[in-house]
């Protein structure tokens, strides 16, 4: 099963990582990153804290993740999810209402791709609504990429280790 997950991904949450486990656990897992315009363009001009180079990097580290591109548009979105042949779209509780259904899992009109929402990803789990200071905010995104680097650099030089 090809299974996709797309989002902006700026800065990695508890949330996020539930999300990707679940979707991992289905099949071959494609994480979409919006461009860090699309960022700006959503989120204010602050944003994003870390670049989509860093973005794609961090996300194509996590175990699970078959492979990461980037949209800019929502033609861009739909057309990679489309070419990808995907089989299932997982989606957060919290994006639940970002999305047009034609009914209870399928979205409209151009995605004719069963959406699974993952309920369980922030269950009971409000921290991952905080909103830090940008300060914080970056200084959480380059803990993430020293341990993400440190994690990767381990499974390479040591592949079999548990």
């Amino acid at each position: 099963m090809k299974i996709w997950v797309n989002g902006t991904f700026d800065v990695l949450h508890i949330g996020h990582i539930r999300l990707l486990q679940h979707a991992a656990s289905l099949g071959t897992l494609r994480v979409g990153i919006d461009t860090d315009e699309r960022v700006r363009s959503k989120k204010g001009e602050d944003r994003p804290f870390n670049s989509l180079k860093d973005r794609m990097e961090f996300m194509g580290s996590i175990k699970g993740v078959d492979s990461v591109v980037w949209f800019d548009s929502d033609e861009c979105l739909i057309d990679r999810i489309k070419g990808w042949n995907t089989d299932i779209l997982v989606i957060g509780e919290s994006c639940r209402d970002v999305f047009i259904y034609c009914d209870a899992n399928r979205l409209c009109p151009d995605v004719p791709v069963p959406v699974l929402i993952n309920p369980q990803v922030l269950e009971d789990n409000n921290e991952a609504n905080v909103t830090f200071s940008p300060f914080v905010s970056i200084l959480i995104g380059v803990i993430t990429f020293v341990l993400f680097k440190i994690l990767d650099e381990r499974s390479v030089v040591n592949p079999g280790a548990n």
